[in-house]
């Protein structure tokens, strides 16, 4: 008997929900908090693309979204080892240094404390193209 998948909601900004789509960016980095520590391989996760600032200002709430696959976990002691180890092309900064993404971009939304305490995660993901099975008339 197949187990049932369990599906995971996230959002991501609208420049990197784009990479994900293109299919460019296939790992996704976030802190090994509780939420991401309870997602297994084979689960899904609903990735919802967050507003951009126009949208915000308004009032415009997107409804982008894209099913996608866990193929893959690796957990890292912290953000720079993950950076270091994986090809930035697939983690959405191609041409970019480990430190100034970690300084720029992950400290948006992670401080030095959260990141040392619950360490950090690359889930490895795939677009699912169809979830639904087709219907025989």
């Amino acid at each position: 008997m197949e187990e049932e998948k369990v599906v995971h909601d996230m959002t991501i900004r609208p420049e990197y929900y784009d990479l994900v789509v293109e299919g460019t960016k296939i790992y996704e980095a976030r802190t090994n908090d509780a939420r991401r520590k309870a997602m297994k391989v084979g689960d899904l996760i609903c990735l919802r693309r967050e507003a951009t600032p126009e949208e915000k200002e308004a009032g415009i709430v997107p409804d982008d979204s894209i099913m996608l696959e866990i193929e893959e976990k690796i957990e890292f002691e912290d953000f720079t080892h993950l950076y270091d180890s994986l090809p930035k092309r697939d983690t959405g900064f191609e041409g970019r240094e480990t430190d100034e993404i970690v300084q720029t971009e992950i400290r948006k939304f992670y401080t030095p404390e959260m990141e040392k305490e619950r360490g950090a995660v690359a889930i490895k993901v795939r677009r699912v193209q169809n979830l639904q099975k087709k219907l025989v008339p």
